[in-house]
C-alpha cells in the first residue's frame, strides 16, 4: 500500500519549502520575501511567529504555515 503523506500533513506545520521561506523572511531587511501564488501572480510576504502564518505587510492575505491560503487554493503559495 503507497501512503499520501501530504494529507496527513497539517496546515499549521512548517515543511521544508515554508522553514525556507520563513528564514527568508527572518534574514531580510525588511522581513518581506516576494513570492508566486499559484495563480501565477507576485505578492510579497511576511512571517508572524505570534499566528504561524505568512501574511502580507496589512494582512489583506494570510497562509497557513504550509503555505496553503486561507482564502482560495489559487493564492497558495508555491515558489519564491
Amino acid at each position: 500500500m503507497k501512503i499520501n503523506h501530504a494529507m496527513f500533513a497539517s496546515r499549521d506545520e512548517l515543511n521544508s519549502f515554508t522553514e525556507e521561506l520563513r528564514q527568508s523572511c527572518i534574514e531580510s531587511d525588511d522581513g518581506k520575501v516576494l513570492v508566486i501564488l499559484r495563480n501565477k501572480s507576485y505578492v510579497s510576504v511576511m512571517f508572524s511567529d505570534e499566528s504561524n502564518t505568512f501574511h502580507t505587510e496589512n494582512w489583506d492575505l494570510c497562509w497557513n504555515a504550509n503555505g496553503s491560503s486561507l482564502k482560495n487554493r489559487e493564492l497558495d503559495i508555491v515558489a519564491m
